[in-house]
Parts: structure tokens; C-alpha cells; sequence
């Protein structure tokens, strides 16, 4: 209720810590793997790959390019203000960049 509505959602297995930021017209999401860790503070006991996610971001673009540092550039679809991305595996941490064009 007090941020309204959330620009961002994130579906698939997993535990996944998420930080989103703006920079410009750039969206920068960090997702963090928190599978196989135990309560907060959270110690890794392994890592437990998961994915794929669909990662859905608010987007007032036209057009629209993503990239993930350990999968390199990614489909994006856009819909009704949102912008779809399938991040196929996150291991330990993933950094996805969309980049926004009018």
C-alpha cells in the first residue's frame, strides 16, 4: 500500500533478492540468489542455480534492449506499459540493463 504500484515483478523457483535502480533512461536490476541460504542474515551453505525468470518491468518506451552480464543481450517484449525479459539462470548474482528508446 505505500509504494503504490510496484514497477517491477519477478516469477520463477527461487529466492531472489531484488534491488532496481534508474539511470537515465537505463533500468538496472540486481538479482541476487538467496537460495540455499539459511534465515537472515542468511548464510550460504551452496549455490543453487535457479531459472529461468520472468522479469516484467515498468517501461514508458517505445522500443527497448536488455542485457544481462552472464547471458548477454536478451528478447524484450513490450506490452501495456511493461517490458517482459526471460533471465534463463541465476546462479549467485545477475545484473539486467534495460535500456529504454523513445
Amino acid at each position: 500500500w505505500a509504494a503504490g504500484e510496484l514497477p517491477l515483478e519477478v516469477e520463477g523457483p527461487g529466492r531472489i533478492d531484488c534491488h532496481l535502480y534508474r539511470q537515465g533512461s537505463r533500468l538496472i536490476l540486481h538479482l541476487v540468489n538467496l537460495s540455499g541460504t539459511s534465515e537472515w542474515p542468511g548464510y550460504l551453505e551452496e549455490l543453487l542455480p535457479v531459472g529461468p525468470l520472468t522479469v516484467r518491468l515498468r517501461c514508458r518506451a517505445a522500443a527497448a534492449t536488455a542485457r544481462a552480464v552472464n547471458t548477454g543481450a536478451l528478447d524484450v517484449s513490450l506490452a501495456d506499459g511493461w517490458a517482459t525479459v526471460t533471465v534463463p539462470s541465476v546462479c549467485d548474482h545477475e545484473l539486467l540493463v534495460l535500456e529504454e528508446q523513445p
